[in-house]
């Protein structure tokens, strides 16, 4: 079974400085019984939260919490499984009139992305 990588990302900012916690299922995975499935990295403005190797159980909501003496915030953060996209759609294979070893592709995106941004395309 192939696995993959995660990494979580949640900016913050506030005086004082907040602590940044992140949790799953009201777990605090900070703590040391989480240490081998997580990782926490947390800059002056960005807190990281890594997962090694994803499992199923690592495809839900995530919690990136900052407090302070002065309050609490709190944002969700649900990590999907991307997937293959569709085949793209309404695909034309057009010649050019002026060079006829010229043609023009095109074609209208697929109906689903596969749960992330598609950045290319290749042909064969």
């Amino acid at each position: 079974v192939e696995t993959h990588s995660a990494r979580l990302a949640c900016q913050f900012d506030g005086y004082p400085i907040p602590k940044i916690s992140w949790y799953r299922n009201n777990a605090n995975l900070g703590e040391s019984i989480f240490q081998n499935e997580f990782k926490i990295m947390t800059s002056q403005s960005t807190s990281y939260l890594e997962i090694a190797h994803t499992l199923t159980s690592h495809f839900t909501v995530y919690q990136c919490r900052a407090e302070n003496s002065l309050g609490r915030s709190q944002v969700d953060i649900q990590l999907k499984r991307a997937r293959p996209p569709d085949q793209p759609m309404n695909i034309e294979i057009n010649a050019d009139s002026l060079d006829r070893n010229v043609f023009v592709l095109s074609w209208s995106a697929p109906e689903s992305d596969g749960g992330t941004t598609i950045l290319e395309y290749y042909v064969y």
